[in-house]
């Protein structure tokens, strides 16, 4: 009988140890999103693998800010684990695969307007414009229609003193900084700031501010 007990004791830490370890998560950083709202989050730059619950919870996360049209934003896999654990995730329990770097840029608007005889003319991302009616869609090229597009002036030179802000979410910084290219308003724009000799990027929002 003694025996029989020793047995039963000894095995029982084995089958404990037997027990299937919980699926990691894994996380693929996209090299680069395009992202329409206002701000974007990790399912919008990255592939979540993971159980159902914790792939949308994670995908819900906020990152950051989305660029203005036209603009871009680079960021990097730290930035991605500090904007996790501001959110209440242990980056520690998330193994990240893909990229180091990501690039951000805002999808573009398509513009719809209506013609005078009722048709839609929807002009698309690439630049063709197209003619909806009720016999079908007709596709013009966007090069019968250059001529009309206006050439946006340059309203700021190289040297020039700026307003550099930084918005993320509750952050707003503003520091004073100078112009190192020329460039309209909505341009990207390469600043430096009179603490750094660093070079940042970022858009020219009005003559004299400019939005990290």
């Amino acid at each position: 009988m003694k025996h029989a007990f020793s047995t039963i004791f000894l095995t029982v830490p084995a089958i404990a140890m037997a027990a299937p370890a919980p699926a990691p998560i894994v996380v693929t950083l996209k090299p680069s999103a395009s992202v329409n709202a206002e701000s974007f989050t990790l399912a919008d730059i990255a592939e979540i693998k993971a159980p159902a619950t914790a792939v949308a919870a994670l995908g819900a996360a906020t990152i950051g800010r989305t660029p203005l049209e036209g603009a871009s934003r680079t960021i990097t896999k730290g930035d991605v684990c500090l904007k996790l654990r501001q959110a209440g995730f242990d980056p520690s329990t998330i193994r990240f695969v893909g990229t180091e770097t990501l690039t951000i840029t805002k999808a573009p608007v398509e513009a719809v307007q209506t013609a005078p005889s009722g048709n839609q003319v929807a002009t698309t991302t690439a630049g063709t414009v197209l003619k909806t009616s009720a016999t079908g869609t007709i596709s013009t090229s966007a090069a019968s229609n250059a001529a009309i597009v206006p050439v946006k002036p340059l309203v700021t030179k190289a040297g020039d003193p700026v307003c550099v802000q930084y918005v993320d979410g509750p952050v707003f910084l503003t520091v004073q900084g100078v112009l190192v290219t020329s460039a309209g308003v909505g341009d990207t724009v390469t600043v430096r700031t009179n603490f750094s000799q660093r070079m940042l990027r970022g858009t020219l929002v009005d003559s004299q501010t400019v939005r990290l």
